[in-house]
């Protein structure tokens, strides 16, 4: 049907007004007379367009076109073809990695040079999954919003007395990360001990183990086998590695218990890809506060990209903040998880798209997923969760609440693979959400597939106002009913938020604080 779409089309440029019999003859011509070796593991857009580069020419060679109009309907073709049917993702991708190689070489031999070939590997062997809005892992994001942006010229970079910088403390490690780069004169506490290291990949010792940085994403092999399954964070991932400059990494070895802060910082001055790599081995116990946060200056676009591993007898305990109003956030996270791995994410509005993938690869692992998602006027947030249960008898709880205000939209779509090796698994999911204004948006796909038949799962979701009988509570009480809204939304929040860990940096709850009030009483 397709094909007959594409050569109805060119016909009907023509001048000749067939009909779609016609339309699918020519294309079945087209199938055969393209060469076969063309065709062999191409995907149905490359085939598209081969088939109607063949039918132009044969039309040009007859006359019923001229040559000039056939050479830009096979031009366009295979321009779709080249940029998976966007051209100007296409050249966005092409402009953040011509920044990179102009900002920095490094040696090929080094850990960032490996890493950058990694990443280029992966885009000129996937170049077709350069992201679309047709597509289904990026139906929902604002992809023109990340096409449109760059870097903004101005000279800036933290003058060291902002918030995050004065709240890390001389007695914690605190990371300070600007634009992809540690900068070692804000962070506190860097360097190596004798069980863990916590600092910039260049002064990491031998014995710390940089393999991670080179990882290709796992999951840019199931992009081109089911993509309505897929994250959608490996296009994003492989760039990532692939204009590398510098990464923040945090190791943890033997009974080793580290609690590290890492403040990511845009400054909008350039295209910014943040890496942060950590390790908890042995017995270790770690404590990870990931903040991203931005000036205020320009629209930059944040591409970070996050890997975790958890051994079997360590935790990891992980904070992860989206406090970046200003910047455009993209973050792609793994974890390999054999172990037990707890994670709070805290959406405070602003734009961007959250992609964690969780793998579970040892018998009873333990993962937890808590999300807070708050998105105001103007705000668009997608979180996106793929947990999968590769060992038996590992566990997972995945706990997701989202309060849209007045005309802002988030996406959840969280989905769990559970198959037939997996025996015994343990797996939760629920989502639910506050829709406080009538032009809010939320949109929400739990997802659970299940090959295994010995299992105990469950997945919901709920989206709805708030409860009119506990409004009616407090309002019967003499209480305001706009008091009564924020008392019952900072509840809803509240529940959650109880569940951070300690020390938790008072500026970040704050934040949290300010943007749910916000919510509740939208400026008038």
């Amino acid at each position: 049907a397709g094909l007959g779409r594409a050569m109805g089309s060119a016909a009907l440029r023509g001048g000749k007004g067939w009909d779609r019999g016609a339309a699918r003859r020519w294309a079945a011509w087209a199938l055969v007379s393209v060469p076969a070796a063309s065709l062999r593991g191409a995907p149905v857009a490359r085939l598209r367009a081969a088939s109607r580069r063949g039918v132009c020419c044969w039309w040009r060679e007859r006359g019923v076109i001229s040559a000039a109009t056939a050479t830009e309907d096979e031009e366009e073709a295979g321009t779709r073809v080249e940029g998976g049917r966007n051209r100007k993702g296409v050249e966005w991708f092409e402009w953040a990695l011509q920044s990179a190689a102009e900002r920095s070489s490094p040696a090929a031999e080094s850990a960032i040079g490996s890493a950058r070939a990694t990443g280029r590997g992966a885009l000129a062997e996937f170049g077709e999954l350069v992201p679309q809005g047709r597509a289904e892992p990026w139906r929902y994001t604002d992809l023109r919003a990340i096409w449109t942006r760059g870097a903004s010229g101005e000279a800036a970079s933290p003058s060291g007395e902002e918030w995050f910088v004065g709240e890390l403390g001389d007695d914690s490690i605190g990371v300070v990360v600007v634009d992809g780069e540690v900068d070692a004169s804000l962070s506190v506490g860097l360097g190596a001990g004798e069980d863990w290291f916590v600092g910039s990949v260049a002064s990491a010792p031998a014995e710390v183990d940089l393999s991670a940085l080179a990882a290709q994403p796992v999951e840019v092999g199931l992009e081109t086998e089911n993509a309505n399954a897929a994250l959608g964070s490996a296009p994003w991932a492989s760039l990532n590695a692939a204009c590398l400059e510098d990464a923040a990494v945090v190791e943890a070895r033997g009974d080793a218990e580290l609690v590290v802060h890492v403040v990511h910082v845009s400054t909008g001055t350039r295209l910014a890809h943040p890496r942060l790599a950590v390790a908890a081995k042995d017995r270790s116990s770690v404590s990870l506060f990931q903040t991203f946060v931005d000036l205020g200056r320009g629209e930059p676009v944040c591409n970070s990209r996050t890997t975790l591993d958890v051994e079997p007898e360590a935790s990891l305990s992980h904070v992860y903040a989206l406090a970046a109003p200003a910047a455009y956030h993209l973050e792609a996270a793994a974890a390999a998880v054999r172990g037990r791995y707890e994670l709070v994410s805290l959406g405070v509005g602003g734009r961007g798209r959250l992609g964690i993938e969780c793998a579970l690869l040892r018998e009873e692992a333990h993962a937890a997923v808590a999300a807070l998602v708050l998105v105001g006027a103007n705000d668009t947030l997608d979180f996106r969760t793929q947990v999968r249960h590769l060992a038996p008898a590992a566990t997972s709880d995945q706990d997701v609440r989202i309060v849209v205000a007045e005309a802002g939209r988030a996406t959840f779509k969280g989905r769990i693979d559970v198959p037939s090796v997996a025996q015994q698994t343990d797996a939760n999911q629920l989502c639910r959400s506050a829709l406080l204004a009538p032009n809010a948006f939320v949109n929400v796909m739990p997802c659970l597939e299940i090959v295994a038949d010995d299992v105990k799962c469950a997945h919901g979701a709920t989206v709805a106002d708030l409860d009119g009988d506990s409004l009616f509570f407090l309002t019967a009480r003499g209480i305001p009913r706009d008091v009564a809204r924020a008392l019952l939304v900072q509840g809803f929040c509240d529940s959650l938020l109880h569940t951070l860990p300690d020390p938790v940096l008072p500026g970040l709850l704050a934040a949290v604080r300010a943007k749910i009030d916000s919510l509740v009483r939208p400026p008038s």
